[in-house]
């Protein structure tokens, strides 16, 4: 699983396909049955979004604790013409979650996101049943129409 992650992002499908890169950092807390039911977890990312319509695609990887890696692919909504708030829903292929992000721009080019995820509690998912986290994105390049 780890391996395909890998090879889907490295993939010059990933870096073709783009309308935006952006670096992002994201903290949070797991919720599991385990001795201790919360734990926290942080992630560096590097990411690509492709604008449609009114719309989205997002991807990104990157390192994560305690899980080394991680990814995820979403489809998503602008609320407004210009593009300062959004939501978007996907999946996050390891640990395994669904998810839905919320995006507020507070500057050109920066941006304040907040996440909920679903995972299985099993092995897949890290034994995790959920994560809520707050992230920040950086711009670090944008495409020209």
């Amino acid at each position: 699983m780890k391996k395909l992650i890998i090879i889907l992002f490295l993939s010059p499908v990933f870096f073709k396909a783009q309308k935006q890169a952006y670096l992002e950092s994201k903290w949070g807390i797991c919720f599991n049955d385990e001795e201790v039911p919360v734990f926290p977890g942080t992630s560096f990312l590097i990411g690509k979004t492709m604008d449609f319509n009114n719309g989205f695609i997002d991807m990104q990887i990157g390192l994560a604790a305690p899980s080394y890696v991680t990814a995820k692919i979403g489809i998503g909504r602008y609320f407004n013409d210009e593009k300062k708030s959004n939501i978007s829903f996907g999946v996050r292929p390891w640990p395994l979650h669904g998810y839905a992000q919320l995006g507020f721009d507070t500057k050109e080019g920066k941006s304040v996101l907040l996440t909920f995820e679903g995972g299985t509690g099993q092995e897949i998912s890290m034994y995790s049943y959920g994560l809520v986290t707050v992230g920040f994105r950086w711009d670090i390049f944008k495409n020209k129409k």
